[in-house]
């Protein structure tokens, strides 16, 4: 049986994730350091919700992230967590916590138990301004010039995988 973790699970796009793996009956974990369901709760019920196994949990925390993988035999990675660009700018040394050495935690642990299936989430933050580039459109291999911190992690991030 396959068992998705979704990392950042109660972000938009994360909530999203799970939304589409309870509808398609798969087995998903939720980790996150926030319980605040409030977008989950827009779009599942509670009665839905129970098919969700919630882990409140810290990326930065290194024997969190392997405990999730250990204890719920995780096989999927949907990799979502990061903070955003305002709060990397407020606390440039968290974000590099949780978008770096999170994303080194979760790719570890997954290598330590033998997860070959990773998602992970970049960002158009990894490349500069419009008028750096030729093209309107970017080719995949466009050169990665972030103008923010934020940005700078995910190219680390893309990067580490």
């Amino acid at each position: 049986m396959s068992t998705y973790l979704v990392t950042g699970a109660m972000g938009c796009i994360g909530a999203w994730t799970l939304h589409h793996l309870v509808k398609q009956g798969k087995s998903a974990i939720s980790f996150d350091l926030s319980e605040n369901r409030y977008r989950l709760d827009l779009l599942l019920t509670p009665e839905e919700q129970q098919n969700i196994t919630f882990v409140q949990g810290d990326l930065t925390d290194t024997d969190s992230v392997r405990a999730v993988f250990a204890d719920h035999s995780i096989t999927h990675v949907v990799h979502l967590a990061a903070l955003q660009v305002p709060f990397c700018r407020a606390n440039p040394p968290l974000g590099a916590q949780v978008n770096v050495t999170g994303t080194v935690n979760v790719f570890e642990a997954a290598k330590a138990t033998g997860v070959s299936h990773i998602t992970q989430a970049s960002s158009i933050a990894v490349y500069g301004p419009p008028e750096l580039y030729d093209t309107e459109l970017l080719p995949h291999n466009a050169p990665m010039l972030p103008r923010t911190l934020y940005g700078v992690y995910k190219v680390a991030d893309e990067g580490l995988a």
